[in-house]
């Protein structure tokens, strides 16, 4: 017989069960757990991005980009291209540290909600191997000591279900981001992590 009530707490599959009961259950997390405790998406950091070109001033007093330029990374639909061609546009004139002090930004989460719905409060106790793409702290802060926190050198022989890893990296360590098109390419193109990937 089929249960058609509404829980207000859905009762948990019984293959993730399984899997805990196993030691097979990996969660990947992406974007959109860090958007419930109030970080930025892509689009809103793309836009603040392009913003941050055009108000900011190269040596010369002329903008980075000028209104054109502005309107036309604006209108472009793909993020993750916009903020690729707006660190290079920052970087380019020298002003690399203002792409990662707007990154950074756009990481911070809400003070109030994680006290109201602390997602990742409810994850941890599922007691998985945790794999994330976010490059916040949030979670690594609050619930994993320093030493089992993975943000480079994705070893395939060693994966430990004690650990967090971070994927595309981890915001304190600039050098293992990945958020720009190339950065993404050189992550998923390296044999060793590939592997990783394969192995989980």
């Amino acid at each position: 017989m089929t249960d058609n009530r509404i829980h207000s707490i859905p009762p948990l599959p019984n293959e993730i069960v399984d899997a805990v009961n196993n030691d097979k259950l990996a969660i990947f997390i992406g974007a959109g757990v860090s958007q419930l405790i109030g970080c930025m998406d892509w689009k809103k950091l793309a836009q603040n991005l392009v913003t941050i070109c055009f108000s900011t001033k190269k040596e010369d007093g002329s903008p980075c980009i000028n209104f054109k330029e502005k309107d036309t990374l604006s209108r472009f639909p793909d993020h993750k291209k916009t903020i690729t061609i707006c660190h290079s546009i920052l970087k380019q004139n020298d002003f690399e540290d203002i792409f990662f002090e707007e990154l950074e930004k756009s990481l911070g989460s809400d003070p109030e909600l994680p006290k109201s719905q602390n997602i990742y409060e409810e994850l941890y106790h599922l007691h998985g191997l945790f794999i994330t793409t976010n490059a916040d702290r949030y979670f690594a802060d609050h619930k994993f000591d320093p030493m089992q926190i993975v943000y480079e050198d994705f070893n395939p022989l060693g994966i430990d279900r004690t650990k967090l890893y971070h994927i595309h990296g981890l915001i304190p360590h600039r050098n293992s981001l990945v958020f720009t098109v190339p950065q993404y390419i050189q992550r998923y193109t390296d044999n060793p992590f590939r592997k990783f990937l394969e192995t989980i």
